[in-house]
């Protein structure tokens, strides 16, 4: 009877080890095999027990170290956002004054890229008007 209850009682142990989710509730379950051992006195199945409390340990500080560095991660994105808004909203600022002290420069710039845009706009029309005469000239003597 007793070498049934040694083993619910480890199994038992097992389970709240594989339940545990902070180190915390690992110094809980590590009380837990404490007292295992004081009652059952098996020292293997006590180191079993500990080994796996310790490779539970060192997968939940390998989950802390990842969500630390997901949270840094958030962290740096959330600077670089801020720091990139803040240096576009003064670069503007600055373009702006100098565009003001350089006789508007970028109205100009977008006053040149309006007339090219007419300009092309008025050499497409008459060069497709051009051909539009030419297959309407083709087409008439043809019918002839």
């Amino acid at each position: 009877m007793e070498i049934k209850n040694l083993i619910k009682a480890k199994e038992k142990g097992k389970l709240i080890i594989d339940s545990c989710l902070s180190i915390d509730q690992l110094d809980t379950a590590k009380r837990y095999v404490d007292q295992f051992y004081m009652r059952f006195n098996d020292l293997v199945s006590y180191s079993d027990l500990n080994i796996l409390i310790n490779n539970k340990k060192e997968k939940l500080k390998d989950m802390i170290t990842l969500k630390d560095i997901m949270y840094a991660g958030l962290g740096l994105a959330q600077h670089t956002d801020k720091k990139l808004k803040d240096q576009f909203d003064s670069l503007v600022t600055e373009g702006k004054k100098v565009d003001v002290e350089g006789k508007n420069i970028v109205k100009g710039y977008l006053q040149i890229i309006e007339d090219i845009k007419e300009n092309t706009d008025k050499k497409f029309s008459e060069s497709l008007n051009s051909k539009i005469e030419k297959v309407e000239e083709f087409l008439q003597n043809i019918k002839r």
